[in-house]
């Protein structure tokens, strides 16, 4: 585990010269916005550290399936969204059936378990995580480069409205972000 103080968190990597990913889960704004924005600009100031290496973020938008009976209690899908972790079944394609709890799983779900588990031996394997059938995830080395991972994975790239601007500024200021 690597501190960065300046940047205010901390991420597993074991040697600056490989490639790194970062992840976030949806959140209501602004910590989901500005923790997305801060995880760009990490790339970007990481891309002028160590220009021989990649970065590429991530955030898990799916939501888990649940059971209508869970209507209105913790595990209600309208209450819980994407949260931290919820990513976990589907990086290691765990989706379990009849396994109590079992969630109603979907062919969506299954659909992009078999995505992120791609990408994340893709990853392992080559320190990219693109592969042959997988939407292109974007590097995010100083090109606000992310990746959506939800019903349909979707790459992103640059400051794509005045929203994204008004959030690096944002960031930058109040965060202490070097620029």
């Amino acid at each position: 585990m690597i501190d960065h103080p300046e940047w205010g968190f901390r991420y597993a990597n074991f040697n600056s010269d490989v490639s790194h990913i970062e992840f976030t889960t949806a959140r209501p704004f602004p910590t989901f916005f500005t923790g997305e924005m801060v995880r760009q600009l990490f790339g970007a100031d990481r891309a002028k550290k160590h220009p021989e290496s990649k970065t590429y973020s991530y955030i898990f938008s799916r939501v888990a399936p649940s059971r209508p009976e869970e209507k209105g209690t913790f595990r209600d899908q309208e209450h819980l969204l994407a949260w931290h972790s919820s990513d976990i079944w589907y990086t290691f394609a765990s989706l379990g059936e009849n396994v109590p709890p079992a969630r109603p799983w979907t062919e969506t779900d299954f659909r992009l378990a078999d995505m992120l588990s791609s990408y994340w031996a893709s990853f392992i394997k080559t320190g990219d995580p693109n592969g042959e059938g997988l939407p292109y995830w974007p590097v995010c080395n100083g090109n606000n480069g992310w990746m959506e991972l939800g019903d349909e994975p979707v790459g992103h790239e640059g400051m794509e409205s005045k929203v994204d601007e008004l959030l690096k500024e944002y960031v930058e200021t109040y965060a202490g972000i070097p620029k």
